[in-house]
């Protein structure tokens, strides 16, 4: 709990900050689409249900806090192989990506479309990338749904 609590504080400093210095989401550089392209792969990965794909992306230690639970990469990967990718269909909007050195986090509305009957979902989303080694990686990621 005392790890969630540290980053989510430390997240919300990351853009607290950059709202204080006048950041604007950035559009163009390399950065943002290389970002942009792990977002898209993150998106293929649940729809298709394809869990070692979303290992790749996941950082050993990421995280998902959604409604008061926080979940790490083994649930979540787990959850997505038993759910055999449970999306027709995911759009993202509104999306805006703000740079930090080594860390970007990327922020949005994602609507999807449920494999149920159509049932639509929207979500406001933050996702949190660090530079690692080997690239970039997702290490936090945040949800709430807007219905």
């Amino acid at each position: 709990m005392k790890y969630f609590s540290l980053t989510f504080v430390l997240i919300t400093l990351f853009v607290s900050a950059s709202l204080a210095n006048g950041q604007t989401p950035a559009k163009s550089d390399a950065t943002t689409q290389s970002i942009m392209q792990l977002e898209s792969s993150f998106n293929d990965a649940m729809l298709k249900g394809d869990a070692a794909a979303l290992e790749k992306l996941l950082a050993n230690e990421w995280f998902l806090q959604m409604e008061a639970s926080l979940i790490d990469k083994e649930q979540y990967a787990g959850w997505l192989k038993a759910n055999g990718g449970p999306y027709s269909a995911i759009k993202d909007s509104d999306v805006n990506v703000r740079l930090h050195d080594s860390a970007v986090v990327v922020e949005g509305i994602s609507s999807r479309t449920l494999k149920d009957g159509g049932t639509v979902k929207q979500i406001r989303f933050t996702r949190v990338y660090a530079k690692a080694a080997n690239g970039w990686q997702l290490v936090a990621m945040h949800f709430d749904k807007l219905n």
